[in-house]
């Protein structure tokens, strides 16, 4: 394979082979004269014997050998040249050159080229007695476009900041002599650029303002419109370090000083951040043990609600306390527990310990208060709080009701739909989800709307300046508007004087928390804090408003007699008060408003009392809408102003749509004159209500609406007789059964396995191959007859807690469909 040319002094070829020919003249015949090429013959003028790597063309490469030029006359000065086409070889040592130092993804050099040239610069400088500038490079909450888009999409990111890296740097005006800025990628979403020739701190400075703002500039991944931010750390040669590790070190520490102050920024070595880094890295080891040890605690502080001025609830605020650190905040531990992957099981103990509290109140015999529970975002994203919640509520017989879960708006922007789709199931089974600090971020108020949530958390900026700055006042006011408009609870946090919880009880704000009432207390402390403020408010007198007697009549307008005592708590303010509300579907009502928004308030407070509220315009509207939806209606709210006998005619209409149930009529408005309210009391009016009226009066008629669904809950209480096996879960025992029987509401388990009545359990079946997963209290026992002749089964009666609208209509659908063949 070795090509052979025998050249006379001057170069000229006398004889080759026909590997020679082919390697260097493969498109001449064999009577063209051949010539060396140019490079060759310059080697000839050097007469001492050559081995060379020598590239012909393109991309053609040859290794060649020349003999020495002869000493001896009598060899006329012939020398001989050996030839051999070695580009394949050339290539794979390019490959494997480029694969030992380049990253195969963005094409920029690895890091151990950037430790080939950061050795070099800093050679350089030191000879030139010149600075260089390291930064190090990180982009902020990448994981996070990894889980949401994918690592495709993740990659696709990572190639396109190194293509503007690249572009960037080629703009750059070159100086001669002078060494060129380089960049490499050393990991993952790390990247490392050096900067020779540096002649101030400023410049460096501008230069990473530089960078940021080029990882900043919108991109378009997988479809999607993303806006990164990165952090950079800046250590300077000979300034910070004089050996490479210890600039590394340097540059790792200014970095992760960026991360902690809140990312997207840059930072400068100090040494101070070397202390810095020293206690993360010892905060990280001790919080490793911290569980074990004991160490953490929940601190709660109480949430006050402003209607009742009673403790309406809990936040629990994690507390640590060290015996070498000693008190340790949150603001430093957790952002170290979320970097290095702890926060999942602090997490966890948190919701558990939380739970545990709980279940030690009801057994005090308090009225029990739910507890609020911060989740992070790391936390949500890396772990199945779901299940994790689930086995907490269930392993200490907790109602979900009385937990609630606080959820920061960076993870609700994520618009990720694994996440929205892990909040309903939570607010499925009844825990409530709260929104915390709104304010603090981007505020997006599309998510209040898409997001499924319960309550909003104001952050205590908003309350800056409210006592002396309209202003400010009416911003807080327009927030607590809008979260109402929303049907969302609004909890201001951070109330620290008596006026500022003055102008927020009126702006209508449900609940308040702050240094006003109490700070985070531990659990003994809250527990002689709620049997001192936390007792159940009085019951309310439920008369109606107005008890001015009717013309010509001794007798006060108020309920028949089969209405609900006056005795009847309204005030629904409490969790215990909540469970009973929940055992019930919402109420339907229908508002027939005479002109827009006369009974728009009405609407809206209604729905903020749970209510299922159809709102039309006028009488017109309002048959229409009867005729065409045929609902099951409990209750229809008129004004007082309209005619009568329109009255009548939309009553008879909704009468004639059911059977065995009569919804109840309320009439509201201005007081009207004697005659006007006896014709509206012959009207068939069941109850009338003068302005002003409040919450109060509204969850009167609420409760007693409720109270006249006969039909409709009797449909939801039949059980129907069916056969599936049931998977039951109680705290850590796991047990089976056959359900027998089904209702919308609950159903009947026979089993052999021992629950306590009124214990809270998880409970699976499947209906029609769908499998449905439900939480469910257990109502009543029935233990298997000891009599042989006796068939009866033992077995426990179940009430579901609030299924999600999927479950609900799987279960509702057979029920029907087993209802109709079970009547016939």
């Amino acid at each position: 394979g070795h090509g052979s040319i025998l050249v006379d002094p001057r170069g000229r070829v006398l004889e080759t082979n026909g590997p020679a020919r082919r390697l260097l003249w493969p498109t001449l015949g064999d009577e063209d004269a051949l010539a060396l090429q140019d490079p060759i013959l310059m080697l000839l003028h050097d007469d001492a014997e050559q081995q060379h790597l020598l590239k012909l063309g393109a991309d053609r490469w040859i290794e060649i050998a020349i003999s020495a030029k002869p000493s001896d006359r009598r060899s006329s000065g012939v020398r001989g040249l050996a030839v051999r086409d070695v580009t394949a070889q050339y290539r794979g040592k390019r490959r494997l050159a480029q694969m030992a130092h380049y990253d195969s993804l963005t094409g920029l050099g690895n890091r151990r080229l950037f430790i080939d040239r950061l050795e070099n610069a800093m050679a350089q400088a030191t000879g030139s007695k010149s600075r260089l500038a390291l930064l190090y490079v990180d982009l902020d909450r990448f994981k996070e476009v990894n889980d949401t888009l994918g690592h495709g999409a993740g990659d696709e990111l990572l190639k396109t900041l190194a293509k503007r890296f690249r572009g960037a740097l080629e703009k750059r005006p070159r100086s001669p002599g002078k060494s060129e800025i380089s960049v490499s990628r050393l990991a993952g979403d790390e990247f490392a650029i050096i900067v020779p020739d540096v002649e101030n701190i400023s410049a460096v400075e501008h230069f990473a303002e530089e960078v940021l703002e080029l990882i900043r500039e919108p991109m378009t991944i997988a479809d999607r419109l993303i806006v990164a931010s990165g952090s950079v750390g800046i250590a300077v040669y000979p300034d910070h370090a004089d050996h490479l590790e210890d600039l590394v070190k340097r540059a790792d520490s200014a970095l992760y000083a960026a991360k902690n102050l809140g990312r997207a920024r840059q930072v400068l070595y100090e040494p101070s951040l070397n202390s810095r880094a020293n206690r993360a890295l010892q905060i990280e080891q001790e919080l490793k043990k911290a569980i074990s040890r004991g160490e953490l605690a929940l601190h709660y502080q109480p949430k006050v609600d402003l209607a009742s001025d009673t403790v309406h609830g809990f936040e629990a605020l994690l507390r640590w306390h060290n015996g070498e650190l000693g008190f340790v905040g949150p603001a430093e531990f957790i952002p170290v527990a979320e970097e290095r992957g702890l926060i999942s099981t602090i997490g966890a103990w948190c919701l558990d310990e939380a739970c545990r509290q709980v279940r030690t109140w009801q057994d005090a015999g308090f009225t029990t208060v739910p507890v609020s529970v911060n989740v992070s975002s790391a936390q949500f994203r890396n772990s199945d709080v779901q299940r994790i919640v689930a086995d907490a509520l269930v392993a200490h017989g907790v109602h979900p009701s009385l937990l609630e879960i606080e959820l920061t708006e960076s993870l609700l922007l994520q618009d990720d739909e694994r996440t929205a789709m892990a909040l309903r199931e939570l607010r499925a089974i009844g825990v409530r989800v709260a929104l915390d600090d709104f304010g603090t971020g981007y505020s997006a108020l599309t998510y209040l709307n898409r997001i499924p949530l319960d309550v909003v958390k104001m952050d205590r900026g908003f309350l800056r300046d409210i006592e002396d700055n309209d202003a400010a006042a009416g911003i807080a006011s327009a927030v607590v508007a809008m979260c109402h408009s929303l049907c969302l609870e609004v909890v201001a946090e951070g109330v620290d004087s008596p006026v500022q919880a003055a102008l927020l009880r009126k702006m209508q704000c449900d609940q308040i928390q702050g240094f006003l009432f109490s700070p985070a207390i531990p659990s003994e402390e809250a527990t002689r804090f709620l049997g001192s403020h936390g007792n159940p408010p009085p019951k309310i007198d439920p008369i109606i408003r107005s008890r001015a007697p009717v013309t010509g009549s001794t007798e006060e307008v108020r309920p028949r007699e089969s209405d609900e005592s006056s005795e009847m708590p309204l005030a629904v303010l409490g969790p215990v008060r909540d469970l009973a509300r929940k055992s019930l579907a919402a109420p339907c009502i229908l508002i027939v408003d005479t002109s827009p928004s006369t009974l728009g308030s009405v609407a809206l407070r209604m729905m903020r009392l749970n209510a299922d509220v159809h709102l039309v315009t006028g009488m017109d509207e309002a048959m229409l809408f009867v005729g065409q939806e045929e609902p099951v209606l409990d209750l229809v709210i008129i004004p007082s102003e309209v005619e009568l006998d329109r009255i009548l005619l939309l009553m008879e209409k909704i009468r004639k749509g059911v059977v065995d149930h009569v919804p109840r009529l309320l009439v509201v408005g201005a007081e009207p004159d004697g005659v006007r309210r006896e014709a509206i009391r012959r009207a068939g009016a069941d109850w009338v209500l003068w302005e002003p009226y409040e919450d109060r009066d509204l969850r009167f008629f609420l409760n007693a609406a409720r109270s006249n669904r006969n039909w409709k809950f009797q449909r939801q209480s039949v059980r129907v007789p069916i056969e599936a096996i049931a998977w039951i879960r109680a705290g850590a025992h796991r047990g089976a059964g056959l359900l027998t029987s089904l209702s919308r509401r609950g159903a009947f388990v026979e089993t052999s396995d021992t629950y306590a009545l009124g214990q809270p359990i998880r409970i699976e079946f499947q209906i029609e191959s769908q499998s449905i997963v439900l939480f469910a209290n257990v109502t009543r026992i029935q233990p298997a007859a000891t009599d042989t002749s006796d068939t009866t089964p033992g077995g426990i009666d179940v009430i579901f807690y609030e299924a999600d609208e999927v479950t609900d209509a799987i279960i509702a659908n057979a029920v029907e469909m087993l209802w109709v063949r079970y009547r016939a």
